[in-house]
């Protein structure tokens, strides 16, 4: 999940603030990359996010689903479309 819509869930769903949580997200990402470790894994230690997120809260920032949930549709509708479409034109 990308660092912006990381930081709005957490925001949203936990004791953080919109920007507090922003930076908290900032700060792990930096470390992941000058580390290379999980951005999760240093997320779900992080003392700021585990204080004011509940477990299930944070889980639910790396679910993945709502991300997801048209890629059915749209590989259907990509079937469709290849069967309209003559190859090679």
């Amino acid at each position: 999940m990308g660092q912006r819509a990381s930081a709005q869930r957490a925001g949203e769903t936990g004791g953080l603030s919109r920007e507090a949580a922003y930076a908290v997200v900032q700060r792990a990402a930096l470390r992941a990359s000058d580390e290379r470790r999980p951005f999760r894994e240093l997320i779900e230690t992080d003392s700021d996010v585990t204080g004011a997120l509940p477990a299930d809260a944070l889980a639910a920032c790396f679910d993945e689903g709502h991300l997801l949930r048209h890629v059915p549709g749209i590989i259907a509708r990509l079937g469709r479309l290849s069967k309209e479409v003559p190859v090679g034109s």
